[in-house]
């Protein structure tokens, strides 16, 4: 039995040996239970718990089985309009008539927007054709209850659906109604409601755009008119300002070939001032004739106040100028604006007799034949579907929620110990049938053995597990160092007694003289197994009465078998068990006997087992698959562990014997026994 420190035993710094030593063990437990599962995994999870996906399969099918009955029928009924690509557009600036682009998805969700709206649909409730119909509610109402027009409209609005076809300008208004002809009237006076509303606001537009116009033209008149008076009031200073000009060019020659005092260039001064004062005297008489024109010309006094009279002149010179462009520009405006109120002012006429319609009705409303819902066919694929899904996450669910040993590959990649064998459910359906149909008859029966599966059928699958398990601890150490065998659970009733008995069993038909010893004084099972009674001396006789080994042993129950019992009850089996007297039991039998096989206690259930180990070469930890919870066992383990017995390895007790998709890889000792065996017996 090897002694070197494992990965359990390693301490972290800091703790106690025993926390720091389970700590340690569960950080393990995690790091080899991954969550990830491959496909064969998820195939074998939900194959184990397929009565959970059925369960769901058939109540989510019965509910919507259910629902297909009681739901009330309703018939669909749809009208589709069109819109327009292009609608004028009145109240353009430019020189050409300007479109609106009615192609934008903005405009068509705005037309999708006024068809769902509430009031368009209290005005088809309205109507005498709908309102006055006893059955234009698509829902009943209770006896006594009066429900107003917006409660009325809100309840309608639940069964009208209104669609834009995608890359379309088709829009379809669907209505679902228990009555056939009520669905096909609703939709069609939804859609004439809307129209009506459209031609009546555009006609409405036309005239008030017609109203506002003439007021517009109106104002831009009387501006143009002011502009044009504005700009008679310069025409006198415009043309001395334009002589003035002139003259200083003649001046200008003139100094080219005359001095100042030349009679020419005194004329031509005199001139020139002559033409500055009527200059003057026009920019005050445009003064006094424009209240306008005077706000303007006194922004300047306050500069050319201090100015001498020819400078001031010339001040004002630019100012003229200056002005009369801006009045020029106003001019043109105006005049601009006039003209183009006066086209629209025609074309709002034009579109008052004929109103542009950016809706128009494509497809009518027809009478539907068929209830469109509910959709049976579809709600039962769906069902069916949402119950296979919503199964398998439950089976999944279940299957990550148990904690359990399931398979071989995940107990020895968990506890990193060597599956010695795998024993099947004796009780599983499948091998029972197997056992009906071979006719089982052997010795074993007649001679009171039939809870001994080796004796009862010594060809069945679980007997060839016991002999894979004779064989396999056969190979553990040299000769000397494998005579004595424990066999221990983490749990009581996982299958322990049944190993111990059968693997003793098998050691006997090999012809080694074995001794089998019940040391599970609490609650022994050995003479159940054996069909003996209890009551007559055993292991506790014999090391408290100090009675003879051959005076409590039943001798060759099996050829090469004798079995020691427990015995009368043991008040301390603790006490017992770790006193000398039991320790001289085991050194006594291994002289006498080729094998000892002890049956023990559970490990974490008392803590026999942990003073036996210590006069013990093997020990086998034997579980149940499926059943065993992972912590129970790896804490059996470590237990072990401290008690410086190592497991040899673990016994997997009633594997369930399954059949499908890559089940060979988990249970494959079944299949390949079971097809060799039938391939022997065959041929002999």
């Amino acid at each position: 039995m090897s002694n070197n420190p494992t990965d359990f035993e390693k301490l972290e710094p800091g703790k106690p040996r025993a926390e720091a030593t389970f700590h340690a063990m569960n950080a393990a437990s995690s790091e080899k239970d991954p969550s990830d599962l491959s496909i064969a995994d998820i195939y074998h999870a939900l194959l184990s718990r397929l009565w959970v996906i059925v369960i769901c399969f058939l109540t989510i099918m019965l509910l919507a089985i259910g629902y297909i009955n009681v739901a009330t029928p309703l018939y669909e009924s749809t009208t589709t309009v069109q819109v327009e690509t292009r609608e004028a557009h009145l109240y353009s600036s430019s020189t050409d008539q300007q479109d609106q682009d009615l192609r934008g998805a903005e405009i068509l969700n705005t037309i999708v927007q006024n068809l769902e709206r509430q009031s368009l649909y209290e005005r088809v409730i309205s109507r005498p054709d709908i309102g006055q119909d006893k059955q234009f509610l698509p829902e009943p109402v209770e006896e006594g209850q009066h429900l107003t027009l917006q409660q009325e409209a809100m309840m309608l609005s639940r069964y009208i659906k209104v669609t834009l076809r995608k890359n379309t300008r088709l829009i379809d208004v669907t209505v679902l109604h228990p009555v056939p002809a009520m669905a096909q009237k609703i939709s069609a006076a939804i859609v004439d409601e809307y129209l009506k509303e459209t031609s009546s606001e555009q006609v409405g537009t036309s005239e008030q755009a017609g109203s506002f116009l003439l007021q517009q033209l109106d104002g831009v008149k009387a501006s143009l008119q002011k502009a044009e008076d504005s700009l008679q009031l310069y025409q006198d200073a415009t043309l001395l300002r334009d002589r003035i000009r002139d003259q200083d060019k003649v001046i200008d020659d003139l100094r080219q070939r005359y001095r100042d005092k030349h009679p020419k260039m005194i004329q031509a001064q005199n001139l020139r001032t002559d033409l500055l004062h009527d200059f003057d005297q026009a920019i005050k008489t445009i003064r006094d004739k424009s209240p306008a024109e005077l706000s303007y010309w006194s922004q300047g006094d306050a500069q050319s106040a201090t100015l001498p009279d020819e400078e001031r002149i010339l001040n004002e010179l630019k100012m003229v100028e200056a002005r009369q462009n801006v009045l020029m520009r106003d001019k043109d405006t105006q005049t601009a604006l006039f003209e183009n109120i006066t086209r629209q002012m025609r074309d709002a006429s034009v579109s008052k007799e004929a109103a542009p319609t950016e809706v128009l009705l494509d497809d009518p409303a027809e009478l539907p034949l068929g209830p469109a819902r509910p959709k049976k066919f579809l709600i039962l694929i769906i069902a069916a579907a949402v119950g296979l899904i919503v199964g398998a996450n439950v089976a999944l669910a279940v299957h990550f929620m148990d904690t359990s040993l399931r398979t071989v590959d995940e107990a020895e990649r968990i506890l990193e110990l060597p599956v010695l064998c795998v024993t099947p459910d004796l009780g599983n359906k499948d091998y029972v049938e197997v056992k009906k149909s071979k006719r089982i008859v052997s010795s074993a029966s007649k001679e009171g053995f039939s809870s001994i599966e080796i004796l009862r059928d010594p060809g069945s699958l679980a007997s060839e597990s016991i002999r894979n398990l004779r064989a396999t601890l056969a190979l553990v150490g040299k000769e000397d160092q494998r005579k004595t065998v424990l066999f221990t659970s983490a749990l009581p009733s996982e299958g322990k007694t049944f190993t111990v008995c059968n693997y003793a069993v098998a050691l006997a038909q090999q012809g080694l003289k074995t001794l089998l010893i019940d040391a599970d004084l609490r609650r022994p099972a050995v003479h159940e197994r054996f069909q003996l009674p209890n009551n007559k001396p055993g292991l506790v006789e014999h090391v408290v009465n100090d009675l003879e080994l051959t005076e409590v042993v039943q001798l060759d129950l099996v050829p090469n078998l004798d079995i020691l019992l427990s015995g009368g009850r043991c008040p301390n089996p603790a006490e017992f068990l770790a006193s000398e007297g039991f320790a001289d039991v085991i050194k006594l039998a291994v002289k006498k006997y080729d094998r000892v096989v002890v049956d023990s206690a559970p490990v974490n259930s008392v803590s026999d087992t942990l003073l036996i180990v210590p006069y013990i070469q093997s020990v086998c930890l034997v579980l149940q698959a499926g059943k065993s919870p992972r912590r129970a066992v790896m804490r059996a383990i470590y237990t072990l562990k401290m008690a410086s017995a190592k497991p040899a390895g673990v016994v997997m007790n009633r594997m369930p014997r399954r059949k499908g998709l890559g089940q060979e890889g988990y249970y494959y000792y079944y299949d390949a026994a079971d097809k060799y065996g039938d391939a022997y017996k065959k041929g002999k």
